[in-house]
């Protein structure tokens, strides 16, 4: 027996012996080595991710306008609102007056007692006090003009029509009354001013002008070509009702200009302007339904603009600006989207203007109250330097079941010694995101970042991807993670950076910082807590969560590894506890591996290995659940006895961190059986008979020796 003990022991000394050469490889992997870091004030190249496949879909994503939105939401009738005098439905025009354009001027029905035209040429003033009429206009002309002065409200119907007044305006209502501008169905309607108005101010506003409210309607085709000023303008409100096709453009201002709100409630509406869009002098933008196309190209021009607050609640959006420092959507109060479509395009340079020395730049959406987006969904592609996706000067919530897709590729602008920055998402009083879905990818050069707050950001549920050349969160206060599945990416700086503190309470989070110095969490006040979740941290450096306010347990590995390397953990029992497959080379990396089910006291085994070897399962950017790797390496064995546990392929074997501090341990004692009051003759037990017995198993894993009494 005596024999078999000593046969065992030098067996073991051999094998460890031998397992000490084959264990002393230094983990270089096949790969392009330092993973391209990128220099320069614009940035350079985006360093490619290498994720599991079922992540492909958000690196590939793009933004473009969708053909079928216009007859998927243009057609849909609008529901009418019973008493609402925005609705022609809601009124019965008892009386028609016809009146026939031609280019030797004008022909007009019987008149109802109370109605008075005048006419001169082609141009007609209409007088009238009676309530409930329809003019009816037919015909063509090219010095011709329709001109109210009446007291009541009224209804004019385009059928089949045609004027132009180089002198003024086509449609003129000097009193402020409401004033229904209906096509006829199945009629092609055209208005056009000229590029010159004569003497009089009272025609210098747009082809189709009104001192009260114009509520556009029918279901016939409307163009309206404004060349002096406006395409329309209004005093009052401007309102789209469901059927209406109106196409108004305005080589000069504004395609559509009200001084109250303006309220797209169906229809198809389609607008180029070389101003703004829409513009809202002291009202709000409300669409409610319909489809709504915005092509704006001036400089500082805005698809929408309004000074009260912009409402969307149903309906499609495209709107796309080109003007140097253009918005999509502009507003000075608060910005509220409950249901419906947006796609919002950008492709414009920023703007410096030297006497205010300012620099401004595109945005998808700038908010100068709060914005809140509690459904539907919302894209927005930023191209031009600077540009921002959502630019929030208040709060930013996103709730409910809301999409939320940003891209932006602009590069930062420098000029006047004034530097601005690109930005997916931007709110100075905080982001709270509690929606179904948000991603976000800011991929134009150095300060290109995904998400920036000077407060606070709080993540309480929702899938959540950012994919950024700089940091992919920022904030100055707080970041704070209750639940949902979060993916950040930087090519460039840290995934996750705040100047205060890091909170993680819930969900998945997966933080890829860049090679060199950059974190994929990084913090600078004492204060990165992990209470649940599973996270993952890999970045060139790590921060720890801290051991006063952590209750989770994680794991800090460190060392060389390659895009495509797999790191995972398993328990005693063999069974992987968690896995994670780098992306990106790193010639120095520091991966954070936390979870639930890392249990205080519990003996582990740390493993690395090929993503071609992982099968079954399920994968989220590179985070296995339920998968199995058939060929792995062991790195080292370990016990969780404290918050954080140390792990580095030059040690060999664990660092414990305690209070603050790593504790390091010689490369051949394994640290979950050692203390501090170590003897000598406990010492020379582990050095003479356990350490070459666990290094046989480290070594080879087939092999079990059974040591007999």
């Amino acid at each position: 027996m005596k024999c078999d003990v000593i046969y065992a022991m030098v067996c073991a000394c051999c094998w460890g012996l031998l397992c000490i050469g084959c264990t002393k490889e230094d983990f270089v992997f096949s790969g392009n080595g330092g993973g391209g870091e990128v220099e320069g004030e614009n940035g350079g190249e985006m360093v490619p991710p290498m994720v599991s496949s079922d992540a492909a879909s958000f690196f590939n994503f793009a933004i473009f306008f969708d053909g079928a939105d216009r007859e998927n939401y243009g057609n849909v009738v609008e529901e009418v609102e019973a008493g609402n005098p925005d609705f022609p439905e809601n009124h019965e025009f008892v009386h028609q007056v016809t009146l026939t354009y031609s280019a030797s001027g004008v022909d007009y029905s019987e008149l109802p007692q109370g109605v008075f035209v005048v006419s001169s040429g082609a141009n007609v003033t209409v007088l009238s006090s009676v309530e409930d009429v329809e003019f009816i206009l037919k015909g063509r002309t090219e010095t011709g003009s329709f001109k109210y002065t009446g007291t009541t409200d009224f209804k004019l119907t385009l059928d089949g029509v045609s004027l132009v007044n180089p002198v003024g305006a086509v449609i003129n209502v000097q009193t402020p009354v409401r004033t229904f501008v209906a096509a006829s169905e199945a009629t092609q309607n055209v208005l056009t001013d000229g590029m010159e108005y004569g003497s009089s101010k009272e025609e210098g506003k747009a082809c189709v002008f009104s001192k009260g409210n114009l509520v556009f309607c029918g279901s016939g085709r409307l163009s309206v070509n404004g060349n002096y000023k406006h395409a329309v303008a209004a005093d009052g409100a401007v309102s789209f009702r469901g059927g209406c096709k109106v196409e108004a453009v305005s080589h000069v201002k504004d395609g559509v200009h009200a001084g109250a709100d303006i309220y797209i409630g169906g229809g198809q509406v389609e607008i180029m302007a070389e101003g703004d869009g829409l513009q809202s002098e002291e009202g709000m933008i409300k669409q409610y339904g319909g489809y709504l196309q915005i092509f704006t190209s001036g400089q500082k021009s805005h698809g929408m603009k309004s000074v009260a607050g912009v409402i969307m609640d149903g309906g499609a959006l495209h709107a796309k600006v080109s003007g140097a420092a253009s918005k999509c959507i502009s507003c000075d109060g608060d910005v509220s989207i409950f249901s419906g479509k947006a796609i919002l395009l950008t492709e414009g340079d920023s703007y410096y203007d030297p006497e205010l020395v300012d620099m401004s730049s595109c945005a998808g959406i700038k908010c100068g109250g709060n914005m809140t987006m509690s459904g539907g969904y919302l894209a927005v592609y930023s191209m031009g330097a600077a540009g921002k996706g959502i630019n929030c000067d208040g709060r930013l919530d996103l709730n409910g079941t809301s999409v939320v897709k940003v891209i932006t590729e602009g590069t930062r602008a420098v000029q006047g010694g004034i530097k601005s920055s690109p930005k997916g998402i931007s709110a100075e009083m905080g982001i709270k995101v509690d929606c179904d879905t948000l991603w976000v990818k800011a991929i134009g050069g150095e300060g290109s970042e995904g998400m920036d707050s000077k407060t606070s950001i709080i993540i309480e549920r929702g899938e959540i991807a950012l994919y950024c050349f700089d940091d992919c969160i920022s904030t100055t206060n707080q970041i704070v993670v209750n639940g949902g599945r979060m993916y950040c990416y930087s090519s460039d700086n840290d995934g996750m950076d705040s100047k205060g503190t890091v909170e993680i309470h819930g969900g998945q989070v997966i933080a890829i910082g860049a090679p060199g110095t950059e974190e994929g969490i990084d913090y600078e006040l004492d204060g990165f807590t992990v209470t649940g979740g599973t996270v993952i941290a890999v970045g060139g450096k790590s921060s720890l969560p801290s051991l006063e306010t952590s209750l989770q347990n994680s794991v800090l590995y460190s060392g060389e590894a390659s895009e495509g390397q797999v790191v995972y953990i398993q328990d005693v029992r063999g069974e992987n506890v968690l896995m994670y497959q780098i992306p990106r080379d790193f010639k120095s990396m520091h991966v954070l591996l936390c979870g639930g089910s890392l249990v205080t006291g519990e003996i582990y085994s740390l493993w690395t290995g090929s993503r071609e070897n992982v099968h079954g399962g399920t994968g989220y950017f590179g985070l296995y659940t339920g998968s199995v790797c058939t060929e792995g390496r062991n790195v080292s064995d370990f016990t969780i006895s404290s918050v954080v546990t140390q792990i580095s392929t030059e040690l060999r074997a664990a660092r414990i961190v305690k209070s603050g501090q790593a504790s390091a341990f010689a490369d051949c004692i394994p640290k979950y059986h050692v203390k501090s009051h170590i003897t000598h003759t406990r010492s020379l037990i582990w050095l003479f008979f356990f350490i070459p017995v666990r290094l046989y198993v480290q070594c080879s894993r087939e092999c079990v020796v059974f040591m007999k009494n």
